[in-house]
């Protein structure tokens, strides 16, 4: 069930074993002692001579992952002949051989990653020993042996002794074991016994259906990046399990052979099962994904000297040095490792949008599209499949580039979900975005998505479109400076997510700001938000106050400067533009006041006074602040912090509004 084409010839290394193994026989039997430390040598070779072609970057970590399972498949294949010849007593064992029943029958077969011939230095080795039903005690026998061998290797074994029947109802029962049985590969025995298996679980699969399975694996996948973290931006990710991680490109591929029995990247010809389903460049970034991955993997498990899939804060420099990232201007070599490992998981992502509503139509047919759809809803160029969002035909992305900010203002005033096809569309017309810049009805559209444009009934959900436009690329084209904060890391312990999703978290604080979700949690700013008159400034302070980060120098100064640039583009009057540039090149002012200086000191409150001058651009600051310091993580914000902040902001406003008298400011101040 897995390609064979992905399994590496292992070359001349997986053989000897056996001439090893002869000489240590007497009589033609070799005793468990000494043919264990045989075992023992074999296996050690391999794994140096896998770890060492790796190191020398003579192979990445994808195919060192499939040489490393072929060779493991000839010392399991050794084993297995051993195990039959010396398990059983002796006569007993020929017996079986010269005269095997069906009691007797035994497949030796490989599942789950070890079945698709994928295996890291230190993960588990999963096996599935096919028994007819009765099976004799002496193949039992053989099973036990094999597998008390194999612990006493060191070796991690995941391991079941099915029937073929019970191979069929466990996978009828438990979506586990139907995924790992995908995978179910042949290593030693009964070749007859395996076929009977293949052609009763294809059979079952068929009977079946897709749509179960499917849906299945897609709940699983969700389930999986809601305890991992639903964004792929995580300082600290996990490889293996996270959002964009290898387990995503691992749910693709089941969904693929599942449905049509063909991997992934074979998708892209145009004769595969369903169709062409993936362009030639998506599936060289599935490929380009897969090498950095498994390579990022392979290094995390021989420097942790374990199964480790957290590249943790410790981790990440090591990693990134053993893989060549070296200081480049002013950006260090951990964090241009790391924007490397965001973008591929973004690419991941992404694939994901592209590839499985794809795989999903070919496989269950095309959206059903709803029997009457509102004519406004048509006229404007959408229409229901499945009862969510989706462009009509003859108003694609591609001729109309406008339509991507439509159907998203379209989806949010509704209140219905995009289409699958619909996500899909946005990636693959991402670049069409560049066209829009400058565009006056382009820049209306992105501002209400981000703010809202009703003043009477503000809409506070510009975070979950702003994810949505970063997902697709839409938003580093239409922003360029955006671009260069995709997948920015901040290396330190203070910061949980990437640059760019750091802003988009901090959008959404602001959104829970004004819907009251936060009034306990900062009263001050909650009130606050709801007085302001300079709402729109404030959004696109907050979407750009970080986004010079990573040029070297001032980021709140070079933020500032590039804010003026883009204000009018995106519809700014001149008087919000040089607000949001006032409240960017200040965004740090409050935290360093208030955490840095001695706030009792009447010098503090009134310089603060002076830089900020009106009362209204201190309470944008202090909300600013606020979510800012939400955004960063749940640890950042406390309630000593959230005193200072509001005793701060409480002196600086009576200064403002006149509740100090002016000589008996000049005295305390000639008295500091």
């Amino acid at each position: 069930m897995v390609n064979a084409d992905v399994i590496v010839a292992p070359g001349p290394l997986a053989e000897g074993l056996a001439e090893v193994l002869a000489g240590l026989g007497v009589g033609g039997r070799v005793p468990r002692d000494a043919a264990l430390g045989a075992f023992r040598r074999h296996l050690a070779r391999i794994q140096q001579h896998v770890r060492d072609e790796f190191e020398s970057a003579h192979r990445n970590g994808f195919e060192s992952c499939h040489v490393l399972a072929g060779l493991i498949d000839g010392l399991i294949r050794e084993l297995h002949h051993y195990s039959v010849g010396h398990a059983m007593p002796e006569g007993v064992a020929e017996a079986a051989v010269a005269n095997p029943t069906r009691r007797d029958r035994l497949a030796l077969v490989a599942t789950g990653g070890y079945g698709r011939a994928e295996l890291a230095p230190f993960s588990d080795i999963d096996l599935l020993f096919l028994t007819d039903p009765n099976a004799s005690p002496e193949t039992l026998q053989v099973v036990e042996f094999m597998l008390y061998f194999l612990w006493d290797l060191g070796l991690k074994v995941g391991h079941a002794t099915r029937t073929v029947a019970d191979c069929i109802a466990a996978a009828d029962d438990d979506l586990t074991v139907r995924t790992t049985l995908i995978d179910a590969r042949l290593l030693a025995g009964d070749p007859a016994l395996f076929a009977e298996f293949t052609a009763r679980f294809a059979q079952a699969r068929h009977d079946g259906g897709m749509s179960d399975f499917i849906t299945a694996k897609t709940a699983e996948r969700a389930a999986r990046h809601h305890r991992f973290g639903e964004t792929p931006y995580m300082v600290e990710p996990n490889i293996k399990e996270g959002r964009g991680g290898l387990r995503d490109i691992q749910t693709l591929y089941w969904l693929s052979q599942y449905c049509f029995g063909v991997l992934p990247s074979a998708l892209s010809r145009p004769d595969a099962p369903p169709g062409q389903l993936l362009i030639a460049t998506e599936s060289r970034h599935l490929i380009r994904s897969l090498e950095f991955l498994w390579t990022v993997r392979f290094h995390l498990h021989y420097v942790s000297g374990r199964a480790e899939e957290r590249l943790t804060f410790d981790l990440q420099p090591v990693v990134g040095a053993r893989m060549g990232y070296t200081r480049h201007g002013r950006q260090d070599g951990v964090e241009r490792f790391m924007r490397h490992f965001f973008l591929t998981a973004r690419a991941v992502n992404r694939l994901t949008v592209v590839l499985e509503p794809a795989i999903v139509r070919a496989a269950l047919g095309p959206p059903a599209l709803a029997a009457e759809t509102d004519p406004a809803l048509l006229k404007a160029g959408f229409l229901l499949a499945d009862g969510k969002l989706l462009t009509a035909p003859g108003h694609d992305f591609e001729t109309d580039p406008v339509q991507m900010l439509r159907i998203l203002q379209v989806a949010r005033d509704r209140a219905l979900e995009l289409h699958p096809l619909a996500l899909r569309a946005l990636i693959r017309h991402e670049r069409r975005a560049v066209s829009l810049r400058g565009d006056p009805e382009a820049a209306t559209l992105f501002m209400d998505l981000l703010c809202g444009g009703n003043q009477d009934r503000h809409r506070t959900d510009g975070a979950i479109w702003l994810d949505v436009l970063n997902e697709a690329g839409f938003l580093g084209r239409y922003l360029p400076d955006w671009a260069r904060i995709v997948g920015q890391m901040q290396f330190d312990t203070y910061h949980v997510f990437t640059v760019d999703q750091h802003t988009i978290e901090a959008v959404r604080v602001l959104n829970q700001l004004e819907e009251g979700l936060l009034d306990q949690v900062a009263p001050v700013a909650a009130g606050l938000i709801t007085q302001l008159q300079s709402r729109r400034a404030l959004y696109v302070a907050m979407l750009m106050h970080d986004i010079a980060k990573g040029r070297g120098g001032d980021h709140s100064e070079i933020g500032a400067q590039l804010a003026l640039d883009v204000g009018p583009q995106i519809g700014l009057t001149a008087e919000e533009t040089e607000t949001v540039s006032w409240l960017v090149l200040h965004h740090l002012l409050l935290s360093q006041t208030a955490f840095k200086r001695d706030i009792d000191d009447p010098k503090t409150i009134l310089d603060l006074a002076d830089v900020t001058q009106s009362p209204e651009r201190l309470r944008l600051l202090l909300v600013l602040t606020v979510a800012d310091m939400r955004a960063v993580s749940n640890k950042v914000w406390n309630g000593w912090k959230a005193t200072l902040l509001r005793e701060l902001y409480a002196r600086v406003a009576e200064v403002l509004e006149g509740g100090l008298a002016t000589t008996e400011r000049d005295v305390r101040v000639a008295r500091a």
